[in-house]
């Protein structure tokens, strides 16, 4: 009995153990497939969709009824022009990817997208196909948020220095667009949008006067010389080769 007893708690043991260890290889292959991607793209005849995230790069392709999964690479970047090339493989094939800073029609829908992107998919048993399309990089959930403006081109702002409140602004990154408050007059416009790289762009304002003494137009100016972002807690750092230009707090 004491040894049937004895036998009974080892198997026990071991199947927790290898029950923990099942959990945990699946919450890790859930955290790396669950990395939002921040590149898609798509095209059609044949129809295929592509995602890039920092952890896979993934192509599904309706003419193989499949989705090939690759680990994620580093693109290759062109030096005078806006170009990026991925390659990558896995045991089933290989896949080149081509993207470049033009306008894109989709051929079906009308949509315009910013980038064209061009596939090369070449599988193991040595057949190849070419799939070209557009595609579009996805500003991160983190930026959908209001943001007041703490401090311009070194200095802790007050709301004395605009005429009627510190500024602040709401991106909205589905639309990769933010509008808000410049100080005096409304303000708003588009986002472009990289990995490490971030423009304001096509900025519009309304036109009221607000006196001398108002940083509204240093503020506008700082943002539009800003060309990288960085994340600091509850912070957005905007900044360019030259230093910091503003930094944003959150606020809700």
């Amino acid at each position: 009995m004491k040894h049937s007893l004895l036998l009974f708690l080892s198997a026990l043991i071991m199947t927790a153990c290898t029950s923990t260890k099942t959990s945990t290889s699946t919450q890790n292959t859930n955290t790396e497939t669950n990395t939002p991607p921040y590149f898609k793209a798509s095209g059609n005849e044949p129809f295929w969709g592509l995602t890039i995230s920092e952890s896979v790069i993934e192509l599904q392709s309706l003419a193989d009824d499949k989705t090939y999964s690759f680990s994620h690479v580093m693109p290759i970047k062109a030096m005078d022009a806006n170009v990026k090339m991925y390659r990558t493989e896995n045991t089933e094939a290989k896949l080149e990817i081509t993207i470049q800073q033009q306008d894109c029609i989709n051929d079906m829908s009308g949509e315009k997208s910013p980038y064209i992107v061009s596939l090369n998919l070449t599988k193991k048993n040595g057949k190849s196909e070419s799939l070209k399309g557009c595609g579009s990089y996805q500003l991160p959930l983190r930026f959908h948020d209001i943001w007041a403006l703490e401090s311009l081109n070194g200095k802790k702002v007050t709301a004395s220095d605009f005429a009627k409140q510190i500024p602040y602004f709401e991106i909205d990154s589905k639309k990769s667009s933010y509008s808000g408050y410049g100080g005096c007059n409304g303000m708003g416009g588009s986002l472009f949008y990289e990995p490490g790289i971030l423009r304001f762009e096509k900025g519009i304002s309304t036109m009221m006067y607000c006196g001398d003494n108002n940083k509204e137009n240093e503020f506008h100016q700082a943002l539009n010389k800003v060309t990288q972002y960085e994340f600091k807690d509850t912070k957005l750092v905007l900044s360019n080769p030259s230093g910091v230009l503003v930094v944003m707090k959150k606020v809700d």
